[in-house]
């Protein structure tokens, strides 16, 4: 049988199916059936589309996958190309791109505010296995990540519980260079693996979660976008605080004593 055609060959104009017909008894239907979004991609979109679903999504495994000859940069070009047909569904999102930031804040949200302003309020981050998140600046100093749509809200100021950023008492800054990533799954705050030193049990107690209870594990997407914005590298296991991050952390504690 051949392929749906997907435009019309006179006016390059869009094509609905007018009848569908039943292979064993005959039974016509009438009407205007829209081609589906699958249908109304390329043979090789398709095909590309499949093989990303087989591989769960990884595009490194993906392209080391001897049937299906493609480069890492080519698959990131194919699944941006086929991001960019999505039907649109981000609803009453509103990107916020009047961002306040403070130019001699050096906080881990302060920079991530600051990295969305430039880019209007929008961005694409990468975790590190090459899942790809859209993030976008909301208005009430929350950020929007359709893989967080079933998480509470979550404030910049989570990324600075994240780094361990704090304030001595001479008001010299403080961080943790590394910090385990930890396991938020089945588990509950406090339990080996989802603590207070782990980036998912500071993200639980962000939230207000309380000791002995669940907890959500948005590790992945939080971390890549610290790693997005040059505050820390998402290392397996683990994140590190980039050697440009803590410089600027430096310079600011200098700048402080000298003031005093």
């Amino acid at each position: 049988m051949p392929e749906i055609i997907k435009k019309c060959p006179i006016c390059n104009g869009e094509l609905y199916i007018s009848e569908l017909q039943c292979k064993d008894c005959n039974l016509k239907l009438s009407g205007d059936f829209k081609v589906s979004f699958f249908d109304s991609l390329s043979k090789e979109q398709q095909d590309f589309l499949i093989a990303f679903v087989k591989h769960k999504g990884n595009l490194r495994s993906l392209v080391q996958d001897e049937d299906f000859d493609i480069t890492y940069a080519g698959a990131r070009k194919q699944l941006s190309n086929l991001a960019k047909l999505l039907p649109d569904k981000k609803r009453d999102i509103n990107v916020e791109t009047d961002i306040q930031v403070d130019e001699n804040d050096v906080s881990a949200s302060n920079i991530i505010k600051a990295k969305l302003k430039q880019s209007d309020g929008k961005a694409r981050v990468e975790s590190l296995t090459g899942k790809e998140y859209e993030i976008y600046a909301k208005a009430d100093n929350t950020f929007y990540c359709n893989e967080l749509e079933s998480s509470p809200k979550y404030t910049y100021e989570v990324f600075d519980k994240i780094v361990g950023y704090r304030l001595e008492k001479d008001n010299t800054i403080v961080v943790d260079k590394e910090v385990p990533k930890g396991d938020g799954r089945g588990k509950k705050l406090g339990e080996p693996g989802c603590d207070e030193n782990t980036v998912v049990g500071r993200i639980a107690m962000h939230i207000g979660k309380k000791e002995g209870e669940s907890v959500d594990d948005p590790v992945a997407v939080l971390v890549a976008i610290l790693d997005w914005a040059g505050v820390a590298e998402n290392k397996r296991g683990y994140i590190q605080l980039t050697k440009e991050y803590l410089e600027e952390i430096e310079r600011k504690n200098k700048k402080t004593v000298n003031n005093e």
